[in-house]
């Protein structure tokens, strides 16, 4: 038993709540009810609550952007050459974000269709080609982790190594960092001209994302990759800044 219950002193401390918190806002000039929650407590004490809607958004940004990590890591694993369990584990990583980014990407796509919204079109078309990119290099990673064994194994490996199946990941590559360039443009000349920093930066920031990502379906390879990293980590570390 701690010291003040021992004394008797908790009792009249808590024993109404309702007759403090009522005494409280007499003082700040309100009539209303007597409060009688933890959600009241926290209003008095100065805490803002948390809508669901707005956990329910940070959840959604913290898994698009770990599907956006594993999209990358899957191309620097595969610029790379690496291979073994790495390779099949990057390969698992963007079979996952390929998944996701479709889905995420019909789903704008009818609302943006709805609203009549191009540009929301344009980056939902956008995500629509990177899942597509993703499955190309989901099936070269697996490629390069041994995988692909046995007759099926290698005529999927000469699927995947033929040029048509070459020229349809780069040209969907290009399509999604076009899509992000043409986003990422409009909303830097918009923060410019109402000299908003914080929307042009998060437009210049998405520039670099796009041009990074076409950089990367052209060959640019390693170096490119790590351009397409760096652009990421900093938007996303800077959006998280900005929401706070």
């Amino acid at each position: 038993m701690d010291r003040i219950s021992h004394h008797g002193i908790t009792p009249h401390i808590a024993g109404d709540w309702s007759s403090i918190l009522a005494g409280a806002r007499q003082l700040k000039g309100e009539s209303s009810p007597p409060p009688s929650s933890v959600r009241d407590l926290a209003e008095l004490s100065g805490a803002q609550e948390v809508k669901p809607e707005d956990r329910l958004r940070e959840k959604h940004h913290a898994l698009h952007d770990s599907m956006e990590a594993a999209h990358i890591a899957g191309e620097v694993f595969k610029a790379a050459g690496t291979g073994g369990i790495l390779a099949a584990a990057a390969g698992a990583g963007s079979i996952a974000s390929g998944i996701y980014f479709a889905i995420e990407g019909a789903r704008d796509l009818r609302e943006a269709r709805e609203k009549k919204d191009l540009l929301a079109g344009i980056e939902s078309a956008g995500h629509l080609m990177l899942s597509g990119e993703v499955a190309v290099d989901a099936a070269r990673l697996a490629m390069q982790s041994g995988a692909l064994q046995g007759i099926a194994g290698s005529a999927i490996a000469a699927a995947i190594s033929s040029p048509l199946a070459t020229a349809a990941g780069t040209a969907l590559g290009v399509g999604h960092g076009a899509a992000e360039i043409i986003t990422g443009g409009k909303e830097f000349l918009e923060g410019f001209r109402n000299k908003d920093v914080k929307k042009a930066l998060a437009g210049g920031l998405t520039i670099g994302i796009g041009s990074s990502a076409a950089a990367v379906s052209l060959g640019g390879g390693l170096p490119a990759c790590i351009a397409l990293g760096t652009f990421f980590t900093v938007e996303t570390v800077i959006s998280h800044l900005l929401e706070k």
